[in-house]
């Protein structure tokens, strides 16, 4: 369980702007454009849809606060003072729990971010199939609000998981809830375009 909220913090962290490093390089994966404004991003494990024009940030640019858990970060072109849009995803050995499935990983994900965020409030939790080499396999998407502390704005996040063997990925989207509709949509598709290899 701690590795599992070592993920969930991973998530939270990189919401926070500033968290990423200082200039952005195309990280290790390609990226291949297959539908108008849209390219997809893969690498050995996983491969997801991304809009051209959010940039990817790789792994050896994130900064010392942002865990090891943390494979690669997309964040919208529109930057924020405050806060910018962005997708992450965080994988992490779960071998310790063995026989957790996805559904059972998402809810105690969901369980920690409860305890965790200030003036958390969920706002649903609907049933999802991911693409796992090839298979559906059953898991959640959650969306909830709430901050890192008393003082942060409010963030708008959505988040997907799904277990493949001994490993958890947490796949987390997070926007203000004040950002163009256009964010939302974004964040969302990339979420569900996200597929195991």
């Amino acid at each position: 369980m701690k590795k599992t909220l070592f993920c969930l913090i991973t998530a939270l962290s990189l919401t926070i702007t500033g968290c990423w490093g200082g200039d952005d390089e195309v990280s290790p994966g390609s990226t291949e454009q297959e539908t108008p404004g849209k390219v997809t991003y893969t690498n050995d494990d996983f491969s997801m849809q991304i809009p051209t024009d959010w940039e990817v940030i790789a792994s050896d640019s994130f900064t010392s606060t942002v865990p090891a858990q943390t494979v690669v970060g997309f964040r919208n072109n529109i930057k924020n003072d405050v806060f910018t849009a962005n997708v992450n995803i965080a994988k992490a050995d779960i071998s310790e729990q063995a026989g957790l499935d996805s559904q059972n990983y998402a809810k105690s994900v969901v369980a920690k971010a409860k305890k965790s965020l200030v003036n958390y409030q969920q706002i649903s939790l609907e049933d999802y199939k991911i693409s796992v080499n090839d298979t559906a396999v059953e898991t959640f998407i959650a969306e909830f609000e709430g901050k890192k502390r008393a003082s942060d704005p409010v963030v708008h996040f959505k988040q997907i998981y799904v277990v493949n063997g001994s490993t958890g990925y947490i796949i987390t989207g997070a926007y203000l809830p004040t950002d163009n509709e256009d964010v939302a949509v974004n964040i969302e598709a990339m979420l569900k375009s996200f597929a195991l290899n």
